[in-house]
Order: C-alpha cells, then sequence, then structure tokens
C-alpha cells in the first residue's frame, strides 16, 4: 500500500527569477571595500563602487581635487619680458594634491589680445611659431595658458544614477569639474629686430672732412635710435662712459684724435649696429708761467681759459712730432695784432692771418696745411706789435 508522505512537494522555480532576486538583494548590500577612494575627504575616483558580483551598490563620490598645472620651461626673454625668436617653446607638467592615480592630459590656449573660449588638446612641450602668428609685436604680448585634466574624471558625470534609478542607484550630490581652474599661464613679448644706431651733430671741416676738428672739448653730440626704451653703450675711445638718448655732451675730452661710439640694446637684448664718430680736439692754451701773456677765464672760452697779450715780443713754443698740420682758435677782425710762427728749419718767421672785417672769436685758423712739409720738434709763436692783442684759445698739431 502507499503509504502518504508528511512531505508536500513544491514545484521548482525558474532559475531567472532567483538570480534576479539575488541582483537586487546585492544591490542593497553594504560595499565592504574601497571606501578611502569613496570618503568624502579622500575621494580620487567618481567611478561608482560595486559589490562582490561587480554590481554598482551606492552612490559614486566627487573627486574634488583635480590636478594642479605647473609650466616647467617657457621660452627665454629679456628682463623686459620679450624674447628675440619666433619659436616659442613651452614645458608644463600636471600632479595632483592627494593620492590620486588617473592619468593627467593637458589642454592649451596660445592668443595675442582676448582670450578664446576654445582649448586644443596638448602634450609637453608644446612650440609655436610663425605659422600659429607668432611676430614681432611692442604692445600686446602673446599669452600661453595650459591646464590639467583628470582624464578618468572628466569623463564621468558623477551626478548620475545608476540603470536600477535614483532609489537604489542614486548618483553623488555634486560633479565639480575635474580639471585645473586656474590654468598656468606665461606671457611673453616677441621683437627679433636689433635697433638702428645714429650720432648726429658731429664735427664738420671743409678742409678736412675725414679728420674734422672740434672747437670745444665738451662737444654736444645728438645720439639717437629706431626703437624707443632702448640702452645706449657709449665709448670714447675705448673707455665706457654713461650715455643716453637724445642730446649727450661728452666733457673735458683730452686733446688729440678722439672716436666716440654708441651702441644700442632693445628690450629683448636685440644690440644693434656700433655708430661712431672720429674728430680731434685742440689742446687748450695755457700761461700762467708765461712772461708778456694773460690768463682770463670765463665759461665761453675752449677749456674755460683765454691766453691775451698785447705785447710786442711775447712768445710760446708748442713741443711736436711729425707735424704737418697746424691750426689755432683766436680772436680773429678788425684791430687784432701781429702774430707770426717758426718751425725747426724756417729761417724767417711768417706772419699768421688774423684780421677780418667782423669780430669772430674761437675762429679756426689754419696756420700750415695737411700737404706742408713735416717737422720734429718746436713750433714757435711771437708777436711783433705791440698795442694791439692777440687772443689765443686752443691749438692743434697733427
Amino acid at each position: 500500500m502507499r503509504v502518504p508522505s508528511p512531505f508536500r512537494r513544491t514545484p521548482a522555480k525558474p532559475l531567472t527569477c532567483a538570480l534576479a532576486a539575488s541582483v537586487v538583494a546585492g544591490a542593497l548590500l553594504p560595499v565592504a571595500f574601497g571606501t578611502s577612494a569613496h570618503a568624502a575627504d579622500a575621494c580620487t575616483t567618481e567611478v561608482a563602487p560595486t559589490n562582490q558580483l561587480g554590481v554598482r551598490s551606492g552612490a559614486p563620490c566627487d573627486d574634488q581635487s583635480p590636478p594642479e598645472t605647473t609650466i616647467t620651461a617657457q621660452p627665454q626673454v629679456s628682463a623686459a619680458g620679450y624674447a628675440s625668436t619666433h619659436t616659442l617653446t613651452f614645458d608644463f607638467t600636471g600632479a595632483y594634491t592627494d593620492a590620486d592615480t588617473d592619468p593627467i592630459v593637458f589642454q592649451c590656449q596660445f592668443f595675442q589680445g582676448t582670450a578664446p573660449t576654445d582649448w586644443s588638446d596638448c602634450t609637453s612641450p608644446v612650440t609655436y611659431d610663425e605659422s600659429d602668428g607668432v611676430k614681432d609685436t611692442t604692445d600686446t604680448p602673446f599669452t600661453f595658458r595650459v591646464r590639467a585634466i583628470d582624464r578618468a574624471d572628466h569623463q564621468i558625470d558623477a551626478t548620475a544614477a545608476g540603470p536600477l534609478g535614483p532609489t537604489l542607484q542614486p548618483g553623488a550630490a555634486t560633479d565639480l569639474p575635474d580639471l585645473d581652474e586656474s590654468p598656468a599661464q606665461a606671457q611673453v613679448f616677441v621683437d627679433t629686430t636689433a635697433p638702428q644706431t645714429y650720432i648726429f651733430g658731429t664735427p664738420s671741416d671743409l678742409e678736412s672732412p675725414q679728420r674734422p676738428m672740434t672747437t670745444t672739448n665738451s662737444p654736444t653730440l645728438q645720439l639717437a635710435a629706431s626703437e624707443r626704451s632702448v640702452a645706449l653703450a657709449c665709448t670714447v675711445n675705448d673707455r665706457s662712459v654713461p650715455c643716453s638718448t637724445g642730446k649727450q655732451t661728452f666733457r673735458r675730452l683730452a686733446p688729440g684724435e678722439t672716436t666716440i661710439t654708441a651702441q644700442a640694446t632693445d628690450r629683448a637684448d636685440n644690440v644693434g649696429n656700433i655708430a661712431q664718430t672720429t674728430f680731434w680736439v685742440p689742446a687748450d692754451i695755457t700761461v700762467s708761467d708765461q712772461p708778456k701773456w694773460t690768463t682770463y677765464k670765463k665759461g665761453g672760452y675752449f677749456g674755460r681759459t683765454l691766453a691775451r697779450t698785447t705785447r710786442r715780443g711775447a712768445t710760446l713754443s708748442f713741443e711736436g712730432t711729425d707735424v704737418r698740420e697746424v691750426r689755432l682758435l683766436a680772436t680773429t677782425g678788425p684791430g687784432q695784432g701781429l702774430l707770426k710762427y717758426k718751425t725747426p728749419g724756417m729761417k724767417w718767421w711768417k706772419k699768421i692771418p688774423l684780421g677780418g672785417k667782423t669780430l669772430e672769436r674761437k675762429d679756426v685758423v689754419l696756420v700750415r696745411g695737411t700737404h706742408a712739409n713735416s717737422f720734429t720738434g718746436a713750433f714757435r709763436l711771437k708777436t711783433f706789435r705791440g698795442g694791439r692783442p692777440v687772443s689765443l684759445d686752443a691749438i692743434m698739431m697733427r
């Protein structure tokens, strides 16, 4: 006989239902790992947490510490911020301030004037040249900006809910930008053109155009350059002297041949040409120890002194080597005395013309020309008439 069983047989449930139930249950399980990456104060990734079955098990956190950007190298510039090249290269890097290990990528901007709204992907180093619009500029610099981006988190919307909806799989409350919102920036002016340097107002001389003589030992020259805000470097006979653009007085120059140079350097440290002028400075005539001569002091005289006599037989002597040309700075005009000169080997004294229709002070008197025979020794002066003035300021012998 059949004995009835005390147990009732229960029909088997479909396997798919059991799996679905376990998925739902799994989605509600607490997460037991990865808590450091999702803690409020230590979020380093916005990837949502999952359970042991790989199912999203909670809300992702908002990584609020994007990488920081640093420009590590840029074009060499002058103290004024000018580069002397049309090729501008920038090196940069990015780094996290926390334990984030996500890859870092970069976006760059390069512009002059108003900043664009778009950014371009870039890698370090990045170079810009004339094809990118680099050219000489004086007023508006070129600006380079670069920002680091958390590549992984930048592609994630941390506020988005999971596939089961915001109740079972909510998103984060916020999703701050995953890029450096204070980009690293560098600005640079560009100037590749060397300035031109000029010297104006140089001494002129009809008798010796290539070797002019100045009538002062403190000549004033006009220094100029083709660019603004240049620094000038000047020399007098290879000795550095301070100078600047505009009128420049070179004071108390020594007698003899003098060469003055000027060279401009612009704000980009481009060095210009050397402007140069060469002239001869006569020697001041001093008679403090000479009988029959009187020294007069006044600002308008050469060397601020003038040698004067009205006596007959007053003499002066100057030594020279291989001398051909002799000139005097003297007062000429009506009523001037009679002055003569003699060089070694001359038998007779020769007259120096001091006459003229009008009175001229510091007049250039040519005593001997450039084609005269050379002499070495004493060049002597002597007055031959009393009662009339002879006024001598300076002498040039070469």
